[in-house]
């Protein structure tokens, strides 16, 4: 399982509980570009010679914290687990 971490809209962590994917990068295209730095904006292809405004950040994928894992997997009403 891979848990994504947002708050105020930005992802802030990627986690999971499977060993193998432990220190894998994962790449964050953020289309909502709006009020970032301009140095931070990126222009991201999008097809048929078009492009995107993108804050394009990368992110480690680190360990699930245990007690997360088993709230998602039992105690979670909307869990995929039940």
């Amino acid at each position: 399982m891979i848990v994504i971490t947002i708050e105020g809209g930005l992802v802030q962590g990627i986690s999971t509980d499977d060993p193998k994917l432990v220190g894998q990068e994962v790449i964050v295209i953020d289309y909502d570009a709006e009020g970032a730095d301009p140095e931070e904006v990126q222009k991201v292809p999008q097809g048929k010679g078009k492009t995107e405004d993108a804050v394009v950040s990368r992110k480690e994928i680190g360990v699930l914290f245990q007690p997360v894992a088993k709230f998602i997997k039992k105690g979670n009403p909307c869990s995929p687990y039940q």
